[in-house]
């Protein structure tokens, strides 16, 4: 059996959000054919299996990404996240939740929390 995978990985840049896109087919577990393809586009009008947001420790998606991603899947992106830190209280940098994609067109949408504010070594390409 062959499976397909489509994995959208989309980095904000100065000016625009550069998506990083990639096809993974798979005939048997271990035998992986990787097409790699780098695209200048939104993230939210992408067709994938996962959208992962860098959400902050409150899933409060008032700005850049997370804000397009709310504005273009619904309120109710939102809200499922503001009952969740209701529920479990703030997240920890590292962690992740599995959201309802709602209105965006992938399968799922994955909240992970990241570092904020830190400093990182960078390296242009």
């Amino acid at each position: 059996m062959r499976s397909q995978y489509n994995i959208s990985i989309f980095i904000l840049g100065d000016e625009n959000i550069i998506s990083y896109s990639s096809a993974v087919s798979s005939k048997e577990p271990g035998s992986e054919n990787v097409r790699v393809q780098v695209v200048q586009g939104d993230i939210t009008e992408e067709s994938a299996h996962a959208i992962i947001n860098a959400a902050n420790t409150s899933l409060m998606h008032n700005g850049g990404v997370a804000y397009a991603i709310r504005q273009r899947g619904g309120i109710l992106i939102q809200e499922e996240s503001l009952k969740y830190i209701k529920e479990h209280g703030q997240l920890k940098v590292g962690d992740a939740i599995l959201a309802k994609p709602r209105d965006l067109n992938c399968f799922h949408l994955i909240h992970a929390v990241v570092p904020y504010g830190v400093k990182t070594a960078t390296k242009k390409i």
